[in-house]
């Protein structure tokens, strides 16, 4: 059994021609909701208590799951009353975890990456990133590692060319998170370069989906239909 957070308060402008004013992990890809996706491929691999972090249409998000119960595992509803960057959204969620180690993931990319795996690397790290291979990292930029899979460095968005990429899903200890004195800060541009020396890499193969932007969403719709 494990816990696991869902970050999902962002505004997904850059969706919006499709989104409206439904928040991204919300638009529904095939019959479901985005994030119903995630949250039953995390029941499914024993995750006993869900957290959802929330901002933006925080209200219509507790409203529609209250009425869809897409799970039966506990669900958690945590709503910013500011917005607090991705790494202080995660430490207000970490928050409400009562487990050593946690799964983090963003609410609009599905990955193809074992829970169980991922879950396995805990005590080696106080963050393991779960990478994946793609053919052109232009959108993401990479993940730089060594022999024994250390984080050494990450680069920008805009290189060109095959490597890893972090697909957004993180086995995180708890107390690490909790322990930054900041309370809004980016996970990405302060958090990992800072614990940089304690964060491991774990490479996977096997889907990812990031919801992002349209021509994304539409192969999303394509692979859920």
């Amino acid at each position: 059994m494990f816990e696991a957070v869902i970050l999902m308060g962002g505004f997904g402008t850059r969706l919006k021609e499709i989104s409206g004013e439904i928040p991204k992990p919300m638009v529904l890809v095939g019959s479901d909701p985005f994030v119903y996706r995630l949250m039953k491929k995390l029941e499914l691999a024993g995750c006993s208590k869900i957290i959802l972090s929330l901002y933006y249409g925080a209200s219509f998000i507790i409203e529609s799951i209250r009425a869809d119960n897409p799970v039966a595992c506990d669900v958690v509803f945590v709503v910013e009353e500011v917005p607090l960057g991705t790494g202080g959204a995660l430490k207000f969620a970490a928050k409400e975890i009562s487990t050593e180690y946690f799964i983090a993931m963003n609410g609009d990319t599905f990955s193809g990456v074992d829970y169980h795996d991922l879950i396995c690397q805990k005590g080696t790290a106080d963050i393991i990133i779960s990478g994946v291979e793609v053919k052109n990292i232009a959108r993401y930029g990479s993940l730089e590692f060594d022999s024994s899979l250390k984080l050494t460095g990450m680069s920008e968005k805009g290189s060109e060319g095959a490597g890893v990429i972090n697909s957004g899903t993180y086995l995180i200890r708890t107390s690490s998170i909790l322990s930054v004195k900041e309370e809004r800060f980016s996970f990405e541009e302060f958090y990992l370069p800072t614990y940089k020396p304690k964060t491991s890499v774990m490479v996977f193969d096997g889907d990812f989906i990031d919801i992002g932007i349209p021509s994304d969403y539409f192969l999303a719709c394509e692979k859920f239909s």
